[in-house]
């Protein structure tokens, strides 16, 4: 997962990251994805979990490969 590549990237170690998916078929195509991601990274600050987390959603290389409409909620425990 991206989000994960980019807490590395930052040198943050989260104990947890646990995501759910739902993923919306139309006519045999993966149109939408509804991702729910909490990550558990102590001293990791909300604001620079958001920006992690909102350039993972911009970035991530199988959303691309997809080019699905992805709708991404997060939260930091």
């Amino acid at each position: 997962m991206k989000l994960a590549f980019n807490l590395q990237a930052i040198e943050v170690t989260p104990t947890s990251i646990d995501t759910e998916a739902e993923v919306i078929l139309e006519n045999g195509a993966i149109n939408e994805i509804n991702l729910s991601t909490s990550v558990n990274a102590p001293g990791l600050s909300k604001q620079e979990f958001e920006k992690q987390a909102l350039d993972a959603k911009e970035n991530c290389p199988i959303s691309k490969l997809l080019n699905a409409k992805i709708h991404f909620t997060f939260q930091l425990k």
